[in-house]
């Protein structure tokens, strides 16, 4: 029986901005430190898809 793994990561907090070209246009990124994780494991996310899968992080 195959079982699906899923991780559901909460945010804690922004802890940095940056601009990062792709495709030749630069988009915003934020670099988030999630919840019940050490801030090593802080991962870069596009900022428009972070604001809008978690509208209530500011």
């Amino acid at each position: 029986m195959e079982q699906e793994l899923t991780v559901n990561y909460e945010p804690l907090k922004i802890i940095g901005h940056r601009q990062k070209k792709v495709a030749g246009i630069m988009m915003p990124q934020v670099l988030v430190q999630w919840k019940n994780r050490p801030v090593e494991e802080a991962t870069w996310e596009d900022a428009a898809d972070f604001r809008s899968q978690f509208p209530q992080t500011s």
